[in-house]
């Protein structure tokens, strides 16, 4: 039954402890900023219904969330690439990976930012909002762009690959996105009150027409990243 609970607080995100990484933050604060700067341009450009891919333009995007950057998520991150593995971990966030052959580092999180937001691959936002496995192409295009994302953090390493020098850049996403048969944004107008923000607990509209939330940044900062703690009786 202990083991019954313990489970089930892992799965809610609420555990007695949150897992410290001793690992030394790589990106800078200006980098950090334009990430963070980036993604929300890109979702702002959807809320205010000024997007035009594959030939038609995307509709207008209600409640769609503003990304603030955590320090535990990007240290998460960092501790991820700093082992040098290339393969997305889900377990609990939502992941973009971007691995390319250069080695400064701004341009790097520049051009991966880029390829991930050109990546709607075949997608008609008319068919396409409700995400599917056959999605799979454009999964890092809707990861920036889900609505009810709120919290980022990221990583960067230099590592090699096949013998050849590489960098890898990864971004948590937190809630995650990619969830199938729910929508990457619901079509509509975007925020004008407080009240047209209704995903998360807590929100508010900014002027800019994003939502924003305080709500998940305390769940965000109970999540466990590695269960290797020892747990005391409940």
């Amino acid at each position: 039954m202990l083991l019954l609970w313990k489970n089930l607080l892992i799965m809610m995100g609420w555990v007695n402890e949150i897992e410290k990484f001793d690992t030394k933050e790589v990106l800078t604060k200006k980098q950090t900023d334009y990430i963070v700067n980036a993604h929300n341009s890109f979702r702002q450009k959807f809320s205010n219904g000024k997007v035009y891919l594959n030939g038609v333009q995307w509709p207008q995007a209600k409640n769609i969330y503003k990304l603030t950057y955590r320090k535990l998520m990007a240290s998460a991150a960092q501790d991820q690439v700093n082992s040098c593995s290339f393969n997305s971990n889900l377990a609990r966030f939502g992941q973009n990976i971007c691995i390319l052959d250069k080695d400064d580092h701004d341009d790097v999180i520049e051009s991966c930012f880029d390829n991930w937001s050109m990546s709607a691959i075949r997608l008609n936002p008319q068919t396409d909002l409700t995400f599917d496995k056959n999605m799979s192409l454009s999964s890092n295009f809707t990861q920036l762009l889900w609505a009810r994302t709120t919290l980022i953090g990221c990583g960067i390493n230099d590592c090699r690959k096949n013998g050849k020098d590489v960098t890898i850049f990864l971004c948590n996403y937190f809630p995650a996105g990619n969830v199938l048969n729910e929508q990457v944004y619901e079509p509509g107008r975007r925020c004008v009150y407080d009240e047209d923000c209704n995903l998360h607990k807590s929100s508010k509209c900014e002027k800019e027409g994003l939502c924003s939330t305080t709500h998940d940044r305390v769940i965000g900062d109970r999540l466990p990243f590695k269960i290797q703690t020892e747990w005391d009786e409940l």
